[in-house]
């Protein structure tokens, strides 16, 4: 887990790093995009952000500079937690990765039956792409199958990235 300084530190060092590179793709100031998880599974129609005019604004064939995952589950009784999933695939070409996955064996306890996980990676800077993609939060079985995730995924669980502004 990290505290709020350190994980606000950390993407001030990449907002830093991306303007410094004096690319014009830089040039302006990264937007960061959050992508909320719930139990189950939430659909998005593509990339993007609300600007402040409520407007809401594509990130196709912007660059991700940075990534983050935040999960904050309750579980409704003692289970085991290694069996937790919260998955996203990431509509991006040039990328380390595609599969921006938090296994339950990340969380860490956080007091009153609460546990949390924060994870941070560059294996998806890339160009992102069009398209959908889903977001999912779920359990599996012995066999690896899923099944229904028996607790409550915190209001501030998802996938933030920060993005070059359009």
């Amino acid at each position: 887990m990290t505290s709020s300084f350190p994980k606000n530190l950390a993407i001030s060092a990449l907002v830093a790093a991306a303007i410094a590179g004096g690319s014009p793709a830089f040039a302006a100031k990264p937007v960061e995009a959050f992508y909320h998880a719930i139990n189950g599974s939430v659909d998005y129609r593509y990339m993007g952000y609300t600007d402040a005019d409520g407007n809401y604004v594509s990130l196709v064939g912007q660059a991700i500079l940075g990534a983050r995952a935040e999960l904050q589950f309750t579980p409704d009784e003692e289970q085991d937690l290694s069996r937790l999933r919260m998955a996203m695939v990431v509509p991006v070409a040039g990328a380390q990765s595609q599969y921006f996955l938090v296994e339950g064996s990340s969380l860490i306890p956080a007091g009153h039956g609460r546990y949390y996980a924060d994870l941070t990676s560059a294996l998806f800077d890339g160009t992102i792409l069009d398209g959908r993609f889903s977001i999912e939060t779920y359990a599996i079985d012995d066999a690896g199958n899923t099944v229904p995730l028996h607790g409550k995924v915190g209001a501030k669980s998802g996938f933030h990235f920060i993005v070059t502004r359009p």
